[in-house]
Protein backbone atom coordinates (compact mmCIF):
# COMPACT_ATOMS: atom_id res chain seq x y z
CA UNK A 1 0.00 0.00 0.00
CA UNK A 2 0.96 3.62 -0.16
CA UNK A 3 0.85 6.84 1.73
CA UNK A 4 -2.14 8.96 1.21
CA UNK A 5 -1.51 12.59 1.96
CA UNK A 6 -4.55 15.02 3.43
CA UNK A 7 -4.28 18.39 3.26
CA UNK A 8 -6.04 20.99 5.57
CA UNK A 9 -6.33 24.76 6.04
CA UNK A 10 -6.19 25.28 9.75
CA UNK A 11 -3.04 24.18 11.99
CA UNK A 12 -4.21 20.43 13.50
CA UNK A 13 -7.53 20.84 12.51
CA UNK A 14 -9.73 18.24 11.03
CA UNK A 15 -13.24 18.34 9.20
CA UNK A 16 -15.95 15.67 9.29
CA UNK A 17 -14.90 14.84 5.54
CA UNK A 18 -11.10 14.36 5.85
CA UNK A 19 -11.54 12.39 8.78
CA UNK A 20 -13.45 9.73 6.97
CA UNK A 21 -11.63 9.61 3.81
CA UNK A 22 -8.50 9.27 6.29
CA UNK A 23 -10.25 6.09 7.84
CA UNK A 24 -11.36 4.83 4.71
CA UNK A 25 -7.43 5.14 3.45
CA UNK A 26 -6.38 3.74 7.07
CA UNK A 27 -8.91 0.41 7.14
CA UNK A 28 -7.90 0.12 3.22
CA UNK A 29 -4.14 -0.25 4.44
CA UNK A 30 -2.97 2.86 3.21
CA UNK A 31 -0.39 5.07 5.44
CA UNK A 32 -2.77 8.51 6.16
CA UNK A 33 -0.31 11.56 6.62
CA UNK A 34 -1.54 14.86 6.82
CA UNK A 35 0.29 18.43 5.96
CA UNK A 36 -1.50 22.17 7.60
CA UNK A 37 -1.92 25.31 4.77
CA UNK A 38 -1.31 27.13 7.96
CA UNK A 39 1.55 28.26 10.32
CA UNK A 40 -0.33 28.09 14.26
CA UNK A 41 -0.73 31.53 13.88
CA UNK A 42 -2.86 31.18 11.04
CA UNK A 43 -0.70 32.90 7.81
CA UNK A 44 -0.05 30.77 5.37
CA UNK A 45 2.70 28.57 5.08
CA UNK A 46 5.46 29.89 2.41
CA UNK A 47 5.31 28.19 -0.96
CA UNK A 48 8.52 26.26 -0.51
CA UNK A 49 7.64 25.43 3.08
CA UNK A 50 4.61 24.25 2.08
CA UNK A 51 6.14 22.59 -0.89
CA UNK A 52 9.10 21.11 0.97
CA UNK A 53 6.61 19.22 3.89
CA UNK A 54 4.22 17.68 0.91
CA UNK A 55 7.31 16.09 -0.63
CA UNK A 56 8.49 14.99 2.67
CA UNK A 57 5.58 12.62 2.90
CA UNK A 58 6.72 10.96 -0.52
CA UNK A 59 2.50 11.18 -1.26
CA UNK A 60 0.88 8.33 -3.40
CA UNK A 61 -2.19 10.04 -3.46
CA UNK A 62 -3.19 13.73 -2.32
CA UNK A 63 -6.57 14.70 -1.02
CA UNK A 64 -8.22 18.23 -0.24
CA UNK A 65 -11.36 20.07 -0.18
CA UNK A 66 -12.77 22.08 -2.11
CA UNK A 67 -10.54 25.19 -2.97
CA UNK A 68 -8.33 25.02 0.37
CA UNK A 69 -5.09 24.54 -1.37
CA UNK A 70 -5.44 27.00 -4.14
CA UNK A 71 -3.73 29.78 -2.54
CA UNK A 72 -0.73 27.44 -2.60
CA UNK A 73 -1.47 25.40 -5.93
CA UNK A 74 2.03 26.43 -7.07
CA UNK A 75 3.53 24.16 -4.39
CA UNK A 76 1.51 21.24 -5.78
CA UNK A 77 2.72 22.39 -9.89
CA UNK A 78 6.46 20.99 -9.31
CA UNK A 79 7.89 18.01 -11.58
CA UNK A 80 8.38 15.80 -8.79
CA UNK A 81 4.43 15.84 -7.97
CA UNK A 82 3.46 15.82 -11.36
CA UNK A 83 2.01 12.52 -11.54
CA UNK A 84 0.75 12.12 -8.30
CA UNK A 85 -3.00 11.46 -8.25
CA UNK A 86 -4.87 14.69 -6.80
CA UNK A 87 -7.93 15.01 -5.42
CA UNK A 88 -9.99 17.76 -4.85
CA UNK A 89 -13.72 16.92 -3.17
CA UNK A 90 -16.70 18.89 -3.25
CA UNK A 91 -19.23 18.47 -0.93
CA UNK A 92 -20.78 22.47 -1.18
CA UNK A 93 -21.25 24.76 -3.70
CA UNK A 94 -18.57 27.33 -4.73
CA UNK A 95 -20.53 30.79 -4.16
CA UNK A 96 -19.80 31.08 -0.60
CA UNK A 97 -15.85 30.34 -1.50
CA UNK A 98 -12.85 32.62 -2.18
CA UNK A 99 -10.15 30.79 -3.68
CA UNK A 100 -11.58 28.64 -6.50
CA UNK A 101 -13.14 32.57 -7.87
CA UNK A 102 -9.42 34.10 -7.08
CA UNK A 103 -7.30 31.23 -8.89
CA UNK A 104 -9.81 29.14 -11.05
CA UNK A 105 -7.00 29.03 -14.12
CA UNK A 106 -4.80 27.35 -11.47
CA UNK A 107 -7.42 25.04 -10.39
CA UNK A 108 -7.71 24.20 -14.19
CA UNK A 109 -3.48 23.84 -14.83
CA UNK A 110 -3.74 21.15 -11.84
CA UNK A 111 -6.62 19.34 -13.66
CA UNK A 112 -5.20 19.63 -16.95
CA UNK A 113 -1.31 19.43 -16.22
CA UNK A 114 -0.97 17.87 -12.35
CA UNK A 115 -3.17 14.76 -12.28
CA UNK A 116 -5.89 16.15 -10.40
CA UNK A 117 -9.64 15.05 -10.11
CA UNK A 118 -12.47 17.41 -9.24
CA UNK A 119 -15.14 15.29 -7.30
CA UNK A 120 -18.70 17.49 -6.58
CA UNK A 121 -21.32 15.65 -4.47
CA UNK A 122 -24.42 17.55 -6.39
CA UNK A 123 -25.06 16.65 -9.90
CA UNK A 124 -26.52 20.37 -10.38
CA UNK A 125 -23.37 21.84 -8.86
CA UNK A 126 -21.30 19.24 -10.67
CA UNK A 127 -22.60 20.79 -14.34
CA UNK A 128 -22.56 24.28 -13.03
CA UNK A 129 -18.78 23.88 -11.37
CA UNK A 130 -17.60 22.17 -15.45
CA UNK A 131 -19.31 25.48 -17.20
CA UNK A 132 -18.04 27.84 -15.02
CA UNK A 133 -14.60 26.63 -14.52
CA UNK A 134 -13.93 24.30 -17.35
CA UNK A 135 -13.01 21.77 -16.22
CA UNK A 136 -14.19 17.74 -15.65
CA UNK A 137 -16.31 16.42 -12.53
CA UNK A 138 -16.80 13.03 -11.20
CA UNK A 139 -19.68 12.15 -9.12
CA UNK A 140 -18.75 11.28 -5.16
CA UNK A 141 -20.98 10.55 -2.34
CA UNK A 142 -20.59 11.07 1.89
CA UNK A 143 -19.98 7.92 3.49
CA UNK A 144 -20.26 6.94 7.37
CA UNK A 145 -18.05 5.15 9.48
CA UNK A 146 -19.13 1.56 10.52
CA UNK A 147 -17.02 1.42 13.73
CA UNK A 148 -18.03 5.19 14.91
CA UNK A 149 -21.47 4.45 13.68
CA UNK A 150 -23.28 0.74 14.49
CA UNK A 151 -26.79 -0.34 15.82
CA UNK A 152 -26.81 -0.40 19.63
CA UNK A 153 -29.60 0.79 22.45
CA UNK A 154 -29.48 4.24 23.76
CA UNK A 155 -26.75 4.54 25.91
CA UNK A 156 -27.77 8.04 26.56
CA UNK A 157 -30.48 10.45 26.40
CA UNK A 158 -33.19 7.57 28.47
CA UNK A 159 -36.52 8.00 27.72
CA UNK A 160 -37.29 8.62 24.13
CA UNK A 161 -36.95 5.88 22.16
CA UNK A 162 -40.37 6.67 20.55
CA UNK A 163 -39.83 10.04 19.50
CA UNK A 164 -38.75 11.63 16.30
CA UNK A 165 -35.09 13.06 16.30
CA UNK A 166 -33.23 15.90 14.44
CA UNK A 167 -29.74 15.71 14.55
CA UNK A 168 -28.39 19.49 13.27
CA UNK A 169 -28.03 22.57 13.34
CA UNK A 170 -30.27 25.66 12.36
CA UNK A 171 -28.96 28.91 11.55
CA UNK A 172 -30.51 31.74 13.71
CA UNK A 173 -32.57 34.13 12.00
CA UNK A 174 -31.97 36.50 14.80
CA UNK A 175 -27.59 36.61 13.78
CA UNK A 176 -28.43 36.59 10.05
CA UNK A 177 -30.72 39.85 10.39
CA UNK A 178 -28.23 41.35 13.05
CA UNK A 179 -25.03 40.64 10.83
CA UNK A 180 -27.66 41.85 7.89
CA UNK A 181 -28.64 45.30 9.55
CA UNK A 182 -24.23 46.00 9.49
CA UNK A 183 -24.62 46.29 5.33
CA UNK A 184 -25.30 48.92 3.63
CA UNK A 185 -29.11 49.98 3.97
CA UNK A 186 -30.09 48.53 0.30
CA UNK A 187 -28.19 44.92 0.75
CA UNK A 188 -29.84 44.87 4.50
CA UNK A 189 -33.28 45.26 2.42
CA UNK A 190 -32.03 42.96 -0.06
CA UNK A 191 -31.49 40.04 2.61
CA UNK A 192 -35.12 40.82 4.39
CA UNK A 193 -36.68 40.45 1.19
CA UNK A 194 -35.08 37.48 0.17
CA UNK A 195 -35.96 35.92 3.72
CA UNK A 196 -39.76 37.19 2.49
CA UNK A 197 -39.51 35.70 -1.09
CA UNK A 198 -38.04 32.55 0.69
CA UNK A 199 -41.07 32.03 3.43
CA UNK A 200 -43.83 32.27 0.73
CA UNK A 201 -41.89 30.04 -1.98
CA UNK A 202 -42.41 26.18 -2.60
CA UNK A 203 -40.04 24.27 -0.21
CA UNK A 204 -36.43 23.75 -0.91
CA UNK A 205 -36.63 27.06 -3.34
CA UNK A 206 -33.03 27.32 -4.05
CA UNK A 207 -31.65 30.41 -2.26
CA UNK A 208 -29.55 32.18 -4.94
CA UNK A 209 -32.83 32.15 -7.23
CA UNK A 210 -35.12 33.80 -4.89
CA UNK A 211 -31.89 36.35 -4.40
CA UNK A 212 -31.61 37.21 -6.87
CA UNK A 213 -35.78 37.69 -7.31
CA UNK A 214 -34.90 40.26 -4.33
CA UNK A 215 -32.30 41.97 -6.10
CA UNK A 216 -34.60 42.45 -9.25
CA UNK A 217 -37.51 44.09 -7.36
CA UNK A 218 -35.16 46.64 -5.99
CA UNK A 219 -36.10 50.11 -7.16
CA UNK A 220 -33.20 51.08 -9.63
CA UNK A 221 -31.14 53.21 -7.89
CA UNK A 222 -31.08 50.41 -4.70
CA UNK A 223 -29.73 48.10 -7.27
CA UNK A 224 -26.86 49.85 -8.79
CA UNK A 225 -25.98 50.16 -4.84
CA UNK A 226 -26.51 46.12 -4.28
CA UNK A 227 -24.36 45.93 -7.39
CA UNK A 228 -21.64 48.06 -6.76
CA UNK A 229 -21.49 46.46 -2.69
CA UNK A 230 -21.61 42.49 -4.68
CA UNK A 231 -18.88 43.09 -7.14
CA UNK A 232 -16.52 42.91 -4.21
CA UNK A 233 -15.69 39.21 -4.21
CA UNK A 234 -15.91 38.95 -0.60
CA UNK A 235 -18.66 41.31 -0.32
CA UNK A 236 -20.86 38.93 -2.23
CA UNK A 237 -19.83 36.34 -0.38
CA UNK A 238 -21.22 37.57 2.65
CA UNK A 239 -24.44 38.21 0.70
CA UNK A 240 -24.18 34.59 -0.32
CA UNK A 241 -23.41 33.02 2.86
CA UNK A 242 -26.38 34.72 5.03
CA UNK A 243 -28.93 34.03 1.98
CA UNK A 244 -27.79 30.14 2.25
CA UNK A 245 -28.40 30.45 5.94
CA UNK A 246 -31.95 32.10 5.00
CA UNK A 247 -32.38 28.75 2.82
CA UNK A 248 -31.07 25.98 4.75
CA UNK A 249 -33.27 27.36 8.45
CA UNK A 250 -36.54 27.62 6.15
CA UNK A 251 -36.26 23.86 5.05
CA UNK A 252 -35.56 22.80 9.06
CA UNK A 253 -37.87 24.96 10.21
CA UNK A 254 -41.05 24.28 8.44
CA UNK A 255 -40.62 20.39 8.54
CA UNK A 256 -39.64 20.73 12.33
CA UNK A 257 -42.46 22.62 12.69
CA UNK A 258 -44.86 20.04 10.90
CA UNK A 259 -43.26 17.35 13.15
CA UNK A 260 -44.24 18.58 16.26
CA UNK A 261 -47.66 17.75 15.49
CA UNK A 262 -47.54 14.70 15.45
CA UNK A 263 -45.18 12.94 17.87
CA UNK A 264 -42.81 13.94 20.49
CA UNK A 265 -39.78 15.69 18.52
CA UNK A 266 -35.78 15.99 20.04
CA UNK A 267 -33.22 18.44 18.18
CA UNK A 268 -29.91 17.86 19.15
CA UNK A 269 -28.36 20.21 18.68
CA UNK A 270 -25.24 22.44 19.28
CA UNK A 271 -22.79 24.67 17.88
CA UNK A 272 -20.28 27.05 19.57
CA UNK A 273 -20.44 29.23 16.36
CA UNK A 274 -23.31 32.31 17.41
CA UNK A 275 -24.87 31.56 13.75
CA UNK A 276 -26.76 28.92 14.66
CA UNK A 277 -30.11 28.81 16.72
CA UNK A 278 -30.41 27.81 20.22
CA UNK A 279 -33.24 26.45 22.38
CA UNK A 280 -34.93 29.88 23.07
CA UNK A 281 -34.73 30.77 19.33
CA UNK A 282 -36.12 27.33 18.12
CA UNK A 283 -38.73 27.07 20.32
CA UNK A 284 -40.08 30.71 19.33
CA UNK A 285 -39.34 29.64 15.48
CA UNK A 286 -41.20 26.05 16.08
CA UNK A 287 -44.12 28.03 17.81
CA UNK A 288 -46.82 26.27 19.31
CA UNK A 289 -47.03 22.48 19.41
CA UNK A 290 -49.36 19.62 19.58
CA UNK A 291 -46.37 17.21 21.53
CA UNK A 292 -43.19 18.63 23.34
CA UNK A 293 -40.04 19.98 21.55
CA UNK A 294 -36.66 18.43 23.63
CA UNK A 295 -33.74 20.97 22.45
CA UNK A 296 -30.45 18.84 23.60
CA UNK A 297 -27.24 20.85 23.19
CA UNK A 298 -24.73 18.57 21.81
CA UNK A 299 -21.97 21.28 21.33
CA UNK A 300 -19.94 19.02 23.75
CA UNK A 301 -19.76 16.10 21.55
CA UNK A 302 -16.71 14.93 20.10
CA UNK A 303 -16.68 14.03 16.14
CA UNK A 304 -15.70 11.04 17.11
CA UNK A 305 -18.73 10.60 19.48
CA UNK A 306 -21.21 11.58 17.11
CA UNK A 307 -22.33 7.92 16.64
CA UNK A 308 -24.21 7.74 20.04
CA UNK A 309 -26.40 10.58 19.23
CA UNK A 310 -28.04 8.15 16.60
CA UNK A 311 -28.61 5.50 19.03
CA UNK A 312 -31.96 7.16 20.22
CA UNK A 313 -35.65 7.81 18.82
CA UNK A 314 -38.00 5.71 16.86
CA UNK A 315 -37.96 7.84 13.03
CA UNK A 316 -34.85 10.41 12.49
CA UNK A 317 -35.72 12.98 10.05
CA UNK A 318 -33.79 14.91 7.26
CA UNK A 319 -34.56 18.37 5.58
CA UNK A 320 -31.67 18.24 3.27
CA UNK A 321 -30.08 21.92 2.75
CA UNK A 322 -31.90 23.77 -0.75
CA UNK A 323 -28.09 23.88 -1.98
CA UNK A 324 -28.65 20.38 -2.88
CA UNK A 325 -30.61 20.21 -5.72
CA UNK A 326 -30.15 17.19 -7.61
CA UNK A 327 -28.35 15.04 -4.92
CA UNK A 328 -25.70 16.71 -2.21
CA UNK A 329 -26.95 13.48 -0.09
CA UNK A 330 -25.89 14.49 3.36
CA UNK A 331 -24.11 12.91 6.49
CA UNK A 332 -27.01 11.98 8.16
CA UNK A 333 -28.64 9.67 5.51
CA UNK A 334 -25.25 7.75 5.76
CA UNK A 335 -24.78 8.07 9.51
CA UNK A 336 -28.75 6.68 9.75
CA UNK A 337 -28.19 3.76 8.19
CA UNK A 338 -24.66 3.44 9.56
CA UNK A 339 -26.70 3.05 12.98
CA UNK A 340 -29.59 0.67 12.30
CA UNK A 341 -32.05 3.95 12.23
CA UNK A 342 -35.20 4.86 10.05
CA UNK A 343 -34.92 7.95 8.30
CA UNK A 344 -37.46 9.84 6.92
CA UNK A 345 -36.03 12.82 4.21
CA UNK A 346 -36.74 15.17 1.29
CA UNK A 347 -36.64 13.20 -1.54
CA UNK A 348 -33.46 14.55 -4.14
CA UNK A 349 -33.08 12.56 -7.56
CA UNK A 350 -29.85 11.50 -6.61
CA UNK A 351 -30.64 9.95 -3.85
CA UNK A 352 -31.66 6.36 -5.45
CA UNK A 353 -28.08 6.03 -5.89
CA UNK A 354 -27.69 5.21 -2.36
CA UNK A 355 -30.85 3.85 -0.72
CA UNK A 356 -34.12 2.17 -2.52
CA UNK A 357 -37.17 5.05 -1.70
CA UNK A 358 -39.68 3.18 0.22
CA UNK A 359 -37.98 -0.31 1.40
CA UNK A 360 -34.40 1.79 2.58
CA UNK A 361 -34.95 5.04 3.33
CA UNK A 362 -38.61 6.83 3.61
CA UNK A 363 -39.19 9.79 1.71
CA UNK A 364 -41.54 12.67 1.27
CA UNK A 365 -41.85 15.46 -1.54
CA UNK A 366 -42.01 18.47 0.27
CA UNK A 367 -44.28 20.57 3.39
CA UNK A 368 -46.90 20.01 1.56
CA UNK A 369 -46.63 16.06 1.78
CA UNK A 370 -44.68 15.51 4.50
CA UNK A 371 -47.49 15.15 7.21
CA UNK A 372 -49.32 12.38 5.82
CA UNK A 373 -45.47 10.49 5.28
CA UNK A 374 -44.77 11.04 8.96
CA UNK A 375 -48.19 9.73 10.05
CA UNK A 376 -48.13 6.62 7.31
CA UNK A 377 -44.96 5.99 8.78
CA UNK A 378 -45.80 6.31 13.06
CA UNK A 379 -48.69 4.04 12.40
CA UNK A 380 -46.45 1.20 11.03
CA UNK A 381 -43.37 0.66 13.59
CA UNK A 382 -42.83 -2.96 12.17
CA UNK A 383 -41.86 -0.96 8.93
CA UNK A 384 -39.55 1.32 10.28
CA UNK A 385 -37.47 -1.70 11.83
CA UNK A 386 -37.79 -3.50 8.26
CA UNK A 387 -36.71 -0.13 6.59
CA UNK A 388 -33.75 0.32 9.45
CA UNK A 389 -32.30 -2.99 8.79
CA UNK A 390 -32.49 -2.83 5.16
CA UNK A 391 -30.88 0.82 5.28
CA UNK A 392 -28.19 -0.61 7.36
CA UNK A 393 -27.62 -3.82 5.20
CA UNK A 394 -27.29 -1.45 2.14
CA UNK A 395 -24.82 0.77 4.25
CA UNK A 396 -22.23 -1.99 5.21
CA UNK A 397 -22.04 -3.29 1.10
CA UNK A 398 -21.82 0.32 -0.46
CA UNK A 399 -21.20 3.08 2.07
CA UNK A 400 -18.58 2.88 4.53
CA UNK A 401 -15.68 5.46 3.88
CA UNK A 402 -13.53 2.23 2.73
CA UNK A 403 -16.28 1.85 -0.20
CA UNK A 404 -15.64 5.74 -0.85
CA UNK A 405 -11.92 5.54 -0.75
CA UNK A 406 -11.95 2.33 -3.28
CA UNK A 407 -14.14 4.69 -5.24
CA UNK A 408 -11.56 7.01 -5.48
CA UNK A 409 -8.32 4.21 -6.00
CA UNK A 410 -10.80 3.43 -8.90
CA UNK A 411 -11.75 6.27 -10.69
CA UNK A 412 -7.54 7.53 -10.72
CA UNK A 413 -6.35 4.02 -12.10
CA UNK A 414 -4.48 2.91 -8.94
CA UNK A 415 -4.53 -0.63 -7.44
CA UNK A 416 -5.12 -0.96 -4.48
CA UNK A 417 -2.57 -2.69 -3.34
CA UNK A 418 -0.05 -0.34 -5.83
CA UNK A 419 2.95 1.14 -3.95
CA UNK A 420 3.61 3.75 -6.51
CA UNK A 421 0.57 5.33 -8.24
CA UNK A 422 0.12 6.14 -11.84
CA UNK A 423 -1.84 9.34 -13.01
CA UNK A 424 -4.75 7.93 -15.84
Amino acid sequence: MGTVLFIENEHHTERHFTRGFRLGAFRSGWTPAVVWLRNPDGKLKSADTFSREIQDQAPDLIFWIMDSVLPRAESLMIETLRKTPKVSLWFDDYERTHAIHRHSEDHRRLCEQHSLQTHVWDGYWRQKFQERFSVSCHAIHLAADDIDYFPSEPTHFKGFENSLVFIGNIPSLDYILQESSMLPRSCDELIRYTHEILSRSPYGRLPYTALEEACQALPAKARIIVDHFRNDLARNILINRLVWMLGKREVRIRILRLAAQQCGLVILSGHSDKSFAQAGELSKNIGSSRYPVKFINTEHVEMHQLGSLYHIGGLHLQATDPQSVTGGIPFRVFETAASGRPLLSDFKPELVQCFTPGQEILCFDSDKDFPDKLSAALKNRKRLEEVAEASHQRFLREHTWKHRFAQILQQHHILAGATTAVSS
